[in-house]
């Protein structure tokens, strides 16, 4: 293995490349009118899809063009984690500032004063998103988003109607159903960011995550650094998994335990607790009063109570644990208590957010398919649809279609880079149905119907969005923009047989 080095305006070059073939991809599965793009991966074959952001996590490229699309791609990740929608947004936006910018740069412009430039803009512009929200939500307007986000009608009206159900710090699972039938499912359950642990605990290649069906549940307060603390847990050859949330655990730890499930010794998954410093302990107190346990710590040793729950689901994203054991009435008791006595508003609001988690309803949205590429398929947009639901109970909605980027490009200075760039996502969803942007005056509330190609009013159709996925997609794209621009330098680890191919 070397190194290759490109710097200065060639490095740029690259990197704009790689951005610009990302982007390209993603337009092309962008919107509800869009085709469809294949995606032929090495080991599960060719999967069909028209969601954006699957479009842009699949592009792997060769070369050194793939600074571009790696440094979107992250940022990318991130927003689907968060929000849902908006991914193919923010790539294209990404793609479109660094592109933009790359005159400047020739002509000996600071990269640095562009990148701060670029954040003044985005400030400005986001200043003036306020006015154009309008508050959630009937679950009407609900349904309208979740439709609008899945690009499927019954779909998302159902996902609507979960969402709706549970609130908005309810928690919203998506599952391949064994039928052919979508159906909805809720229950009492509890739901915390943290997964898996280690990646050596994957029990679903799939969802990268495990499912324990019938759990017993130790909760603790302190590092695993040592086999000696799960002794007890291991001696007590309790029947069924054992999942254990701790604080963290030590490489050697996680590694003996893997081998001993490998063996069938033991069925142990570790989870990581949620939230740092003092919170923790009380967020853990909230787990083990759902589960029917106490936390354990230093002056608690692991022979006390074990807790139980009905299952347990564990992806990437966050834990859930459903039909908990515990008697949850004192708990919610003393929170309860807390949030009247409580003077801070930002106390108040965190206990107000704890008292729905703990006493909050699960969403289980089966999806299935008459083929295995459909219910995959819909299973991506089922998924996009939740968050975006959510993020529209808590944020409000606004017109979608890229028109409200276009009446936040209006509110800026002529000259600004964000003014030509923001009009770029509505242009590529009109591009899809060979409509031309020009041929309309949009903004305010006014949109395209990309079936008929006919200006309507956004809402009274349907047609909206979270406003938080409009405000995520503009900081991320200038995020991502920053870092690329003042990128000087690319280097690229090469292999000798990729030289020699």
């Amino acid at each position: 293995m070397y190194t290759k080095i490109y710097t200065g305006e060639e490095a740029r070059q690259l990197v704009a490349k790689g951005a610009k073939i990302l982007s390209d991809s993603v337009k092309d599965a962008f919107g509800p009118t869009s085709g469809n793009v294949g995606i032929l991966r090495q080991l599960s074959g060719l999967d069909v899809t028209h969601d954006g952001g699957t479009v842009a996590e699949s592009i792997k490229l060769k070369g050194p063009e793939r600074a571009g699309v790696e440094v979107i791609q992250r940022v990318v990740q991130k927003m689907n984690k968060d929000l849902g929608d908006g991914r193919s947004t923010a790539t294209i936006l990404s793609a479109e500032i660094i592109n933009a910018v790359q005159d400047n740069l020739a002509l000996g412009d600071s990269p640095i004063e562009l990148r701060d430039q670029l954040k003044r803009e985005s400030i400005e512009a986001l200043s003036h998103l306020a006015p154009l929200v309008k508050e959630v939500p009937s679950l009407e307007v609900l349904k309208q988003v979740a439709a609008t986000s899945a690009a499927d009608e019954k779909l998302g009206h159902m996902v609507a109607e979960a969402a709706y159900e549970v609130g908005a710090y309810g928690a919203v699972q998506v599952e391949e159903s064994i039928k052919a039938e979508d159906s909805v499912t809720i229950t009492n359950g509890y739901k915390f960011d943290n997964g898996l642990a280690s990646p050596f605990m994957i029990r679903d290649a799939v969802t990268r995550g495990a499912v324990l069906n019938d759990p017993h549940v130790v909760v603790v307060n302190e590092k695993i650094d040592g086999l000696d603390k799960l002794a007890p847990i291991i001696k007590s050859k309790l029947q069924g998994p054992i999942l254990v949330i701790a604080n963290d655990f030590s490489e050697a730890v996680v590694g003996v335990v893997c081998r001993y499930n490998n063996e069938k010794m033991t069925n142990i998954t570790f989870v990581k607790s949620p939230r740092f410093g003092e919170k923790r302990l009380e967020y853990l107190e909230d787990i083990a009063a759902v589960v029917g346990t106490k936390v354990i710590h230093k002056d608690v040793g692991f022979d006390t109570t074990v807790g139980k729950a009905g299952k347990v689901v564990i992806t990437p994203e966050g834990t859930t644990i459903y039909e908990g054991a515990g008697d949850i009435s004192v708990r919610l008791e003393l929170l309860n208590d807390r949030k009247d006595a409580e003077t801070d508003d930002f106390e108040k609001d965190e206990l107000i957010d704890r008292i729905a988690q703990i006493n909050g309803k699960i969403a289980t949205v089966y999806i299935g398919g008459i083929s295995s590429d459909e219910a995959k398929e819909k299973l991506y947009h089922a998924k996009d649809a939740v968050k975006a639901v959510q993020a529209a109970m808590k944020s409000g909605v606004v017109a979608g279609g890229g028109t409200t980027l276009i009446d936040l490009a209006d509110k800026l200075a002529d000259g600004a880079i964000l003014k030509r760039v923001l009009y770029k996502p509505a242009e590529a969803l009109l591009d899809n149905v060979d409509l031309k942007l020009s041929d309309y005056k949009l903004g305010a509330g006014k949109g395209v119907d990309l079936r008929t190609g006919e200006e309507v009013d956004l809402f009274k159709a349907g047609i909206i969005e979270a406003a938080d996925t409009v405000k995520s997609a503009i900081e991320s794209a200038v995020s991502i923009a920053g870092n690329a621009i003042t990128m000087k330098r690319i280097i690229e680890e090469v292999y000798e047989e990729e030289e020699n191919e």
